[in-house]
């Protein structure tokens, strides 16, 4: 594109216009073409999750609250210089826009994909290296488009719509069509391992009249018991304190209870205070709420370490 030439009095300025081309997935570009910053780039997939984020080499993890969603951004990065030069987070700047005409960015790391390190790295002349970053977003909005600047006043557009890979069921809102919009309250099942902090599996309910930390159950109520098994899928250690299970139930009236905190070690009926579970440790926990005989709980809902909350159907429960 030619400059144009502005004439103020005797002055002459020459004003470099901003060049924007659409760009398309899977094809690799070159930034700051011509100088000692020059980096290619291959944006590969687009993909939501609401999933536990594994970074630091796997060494830590992170899972995002129920009002937020993550865009995980994979592409391929390249150093098209002949001789070497370092590349990480900095090297390329990628922003986007939502449904809602939100600016989004993305949070300023990138991990390669298979080891999870972090990427600030040396790079041989021509040397590629496939990486992953990520944007937080709102739960219910679309990712609409990505844009990439490079330091000569050029940009590249992407039209994301209908080409992000949708949530899988069941976090995703089954009522917006493309799989963009993450549900708070998820339809749950025994036995199925879901995302938090540290993850979790639902093993099992029961009614109880046992004490529990030395109380029973008022006259004309009964514990419902939740068993349930958590797993850390990072290689470090986390801390797990009371308070981290949140259990509710909805009446046959559809009526929601309090939640109530109560947690236990499953072997154990006097309460849990803190433990720290270690990288890929797994530990079982009870966690309890009081029911009242007279009244049919209908759906138990579940919510463990910053997770969503899982709904489970307990109408047969007996």
């Amino acid at each position: 594109m030619k400059k144009p030439i502005l004439l103020l009095g005797s002055t002459i300025l020459t004003v470099a216009l901003a060049q924007t081309q659409q760009a398309t997935l899977g094809q690799m570009y070159t930034l700051c073409k011509g100088t000692s910053d020059a980096v290619s780039y291959q944006i590969n997939k687009l993909e939501y999750s609401i999933g536990n984020y594994i970074y630091d080499g796997g060494d830590t993890s992170n899972v995002l609250p129920d009002d937020r969603k993550g865009l995980l951004i994979y592409l391929t990065v390249q150093n098209p210089q002949a001789k070497a030069f370092t590349i990480n987070a900095d090297s390329i700047r990628i922003t986007g826009l939502d449904s809602k005409s939100e600016d989004l960015e993305t949070d300023g790391y990138w991990y390669e994909q298979s080891s999870l390190v972090a990427v600030d790295t040396e790079f041989k002349a021509g040397q590629k290296m496939n990486v992953v970053t990520r944007v937080e977003m709102d739960a219910d909005t679309s990712l609409q488009k990505l844009m990439v600047e490079d330091c000569q006043n050029s940009s590249w557009t992407y039209d994301t719509r209908g080409k992000v890979q949708g949530l899988p069921a069941p976090f995703k809102d089954p009522r917006v069509a493309d799989g963009s919009s993450a549900l708070r309250i998820f339809p749950a099942q025994l036995a199925v391992v879901y995302p938090g902090l540290s993850n979790f599996k639902v093993d099992k309910f029961e009614f109880s009249s046992a004490k529990f930390d030395g109380v029973a159950p008022t006259d004309g109520g009964r514990w419902l018991v939740v068993y349930f098994t958590v797993n850390n899928p990072a290689k470090q250690a986390i801390s797990l304190y009371s308070g981290l299970a949140k259990v509710s139930y909805t009446d046959q009236t559809g009526k929601q209870s309090a939640e109530s905190e109560g947690l236990f070690m499953a072997n154990q009926n006097t309460a849990f205070d803190s433990a720290e579970l270690g990288g890929k440790q797994t530990l079982a926990f009870k966690a309890i709420i009081e029911v009242p005989k007279n009244v049919q709980a209908k759906k138990l809902q579940f919510k463990w370490h910053g997770s969503r909350t899982a709904e489970f159907d307990i109408s047969n429960l007996k």
